[in-house]
Formats: C-alpha cells, structure tokens, sequence
C-alpha cells in the first residue's frame, strides 16, 4: 500500500511538470505572435509614414515649381506684351532639383488665346459676340479634318443656356441639361462637363472635353477678348468673322466686307505677328485695309482715309483683341525617388498676383 502512494505522487509531480511545460510553450508561442504582428504592424506603419513624408514632399515640390512659375512670368517677363516667343512660352519641360525630389514645369499657357465662355456681360452682349463666336467657331472646326464635330448646336445652346439669365431654350434639344442652368458666369472649366451633349452614354465623354479644352476658358472672368499673338488660327479666325462689321464707311465710300474678307484679315493677322502695343495691331489692320481693299480707295485719297479707318478700328480691336494676357495655366509634374509623382495644375492671375485655381493629382 505505501509503495503505490509513493508511485502515485511520482505521477502527480511528473503530469505537473509536463503541463507547466506544456503552458510554457503556449506561452512562448502566443508571445512570438504578438511580437511578430507587432513589428508587421510597426513596419505597415512606418511605410505608411514614409509614404506620406514622400507625398508631402512631393507636394511641395510642385508648389516650388508653381512658384518659380509665378516668378517668371511676373519678374523676368518684362516687354509688355505676351507672344509664344517670350520666356514663358520657352520654359517647357524645364526641371530642378529640389532636396530628394525634383519638378518639371510641363507647360506654361495663358488663357486669353482661347474663346472666354464668359464673354459678355448681359444678355444683349452674350447674344451679339458670344453667340456668334461660338457659331463661327463651329463652322471652322467642322471645315476641317481633325475636330470635325466636337463643337455641336447642342453644346453651343446648353453653353448659351448657361449663361443667360432667362429660362427659355436657345435650342431645344439643349434641354434638358445634366444640371441646372446657372444662368451666370462659369466659374471653372469643368463645368462645361455638365452641359448636355459634352457627355455620351450616360458617361462623361472625357476625350471630347480635352478638345474643347484648346479652346474654351473660363479666365479671366471680367474680360473676354482674345490675345492675338498667342490665339490659336481657328479661335482668331472665328473672333475677326465676329467682329467683322460688315461694311465701313469712308466719306462718300461704303466697302463691303464679306466673311472672305474677314478670313484674309486673319490669315493677316496670323501671318504679322508679334504685335507688340494695340497701336500696332490697329496699324496692321489699317494696312489690310488700305492694300485688300485698293479698289474702293485710290491713292489720292489714302491720307484722308487712314484717320477715318483708325477711327473704325480702334472701338471694334477695344472690344475684342489685345496683345497681352493676364492669366497663365500652369502645369507642373513632381517626382520623388523615381516612385511617387505629383501634378498640379494652376490658373495664375499675374495682374492681381492671385492663384484662381489649383488641381492636383
């Protein structure tokens, strides 16, 4: 009886010791587990921190690239006037180096070379210069190969839509719209992608808006004419048709001027700058006239015709061209390592020094 006691607490100690083993290596291995999702959950982390450090400097970059933008169309672009031919127009894909990260200004642009969907300031103005403008605009584009029917009547009518105050239809398949009219002025670009017909298959049609891109703005919002120097040929075409007149008046003469005529003013136009002060593009326009129309006006009568035409021309050019711009597009990539990569896209407003607009992707 007593050697079976004695065997049966050898047991009892012996089952003790395995079962302290046993929770030990339970422990062990639980404690291995946290550790180990610890340090993964420590390393998500710091990768996440990095991540972030790289996107804010990358940030940052852009906006040193914005800046020295900024810079150089305020500092170092002196002549008075803007033509594709000044810095800011040379500085594509010009990079720098800034710490770890670099930026490339990809493109500078002003937005006075396009038509300003803002054109106008009351219904009376939008009706007789935006309307027409756009029109014209149409009928160009459509004349050739590559933006054959971007711009329709339906855009046309939903812009024109947009734009007035009252709520009748320029043209009713423009109604309804994927948004409601504002019936004021378009604040952003993007907005044109709620107007019908810019969109297809219930899905915006992002390639049609880049090409109406060329050539619609939305800056600057108190003036809508057009820089000559920089306008693109079928933007400037359709502006001069615009503003063509239809005749002049010298003396006892009347010169008809028809839409050919317009065109040639243009191809004129195109074929003479720089124009460097709105003297010199009035000069231009008085010279087209006196050499395209030599039949109407005889030599002895140059002198007395050439204040009669400056006269007709300088309201007219007031209202629709000039040979500078004020606002600038600005395009700038930022890159970090070779792995992240920032865009910023910014509207500058050089004459107020004021950024009216900034994307970033």
């Amino acid at each position: 009886m007593w050697i079976l006691l004695r065997l049966a607490k050898r047991l009892a100690k012996t089952k003790d010791k395995a079962s302290i083993l046993v929770n030990t290596l339970w422990i062990l291995v639980i404690l291995s587990l946290l550790a180990f999702a610890m340090a993964w959950r420590m390393s998500l982390e710091l990768k996440l921190s990095n991540y972030f450090v790289s996107q804010l400097k990358d940030l940052y970059a852009a906006k040193a690239g914005v800046m020295y933008a900024m810079d150089l169309l305020q500092k170092r672009d002196k002549t008075g006037y803007d033509a594709l031919d000044d810095v800011w127009a040379k500085v594509q894909d010009f990079s720098k180096e800034v710490g770890d990260a670099n930026f490339a200004i990809n493109n500078i642009q002003d937005e006075e070379r396009k038509v300003n969907l803002n054109l106008g300031n009351n219904d009376q103005e939008i009706a007789a210069k935006l309307a027409p403008l756009l029109n014209n605009l149409k009928e160009i584009l459509d004349a050739g190969d590559t933006q054959k029917g971007i711009l329709t009547d339906e855009i046309i009518g939903a812009i024109l839509d947009w734009r007035d105050s009252n709520k009748s239809s320029w043209i009713e398949a423009s109604k309804p719209e994927p948004a409601p009219s504002r019936n004021g002025k378009f604040r952003v670009w993007e907005e044109l992608l709620l107007l019908k017909g810019v969109e297809g298959n219930d899905l915006i049609d992002t390639n049609r808006f880049e090409k109406l891109r060329k050539y619609f703005t939305s800056y600057p919002l108190d003036d809508g004419r057009i820089n000559v120097n920089t306008a693109e040929e079928e933007v400037l075409k359709a502006v001069v048709l615009a503003m063509n007149p239809g005749s002049i008046g010298i003396g006892d003469i009347v010169i008809p001027i028809s839409p050919n005529d317009a065109s040639a003013l243009a191809d004129w136009l195109i074929a003479g700058r720089i124009f460097k002060t709105q003297e010199a593009l009035v000069e231009s326009i008085r010279n087209f006239i006196l050499t395209h129309f030599s039949k109407y006006i005889p030599p002895e009568k140059t002198a007395i015709a050439i204040p009669i035409i400056d006269s007709i021309v300088r309201p007219i050019i007031k209202d629709w061209l000039k040979v500078n711009s004020s606002v600038f597009q600005i395009s700038v990539e930022a890159e970090i390592r070779g792995s992240i990569k920032k865009n910023a896209t910014v509207v500058f407003d050089r004459s107020q020094s004021q950024v009216l607009y900034w994307h970033e992707d």
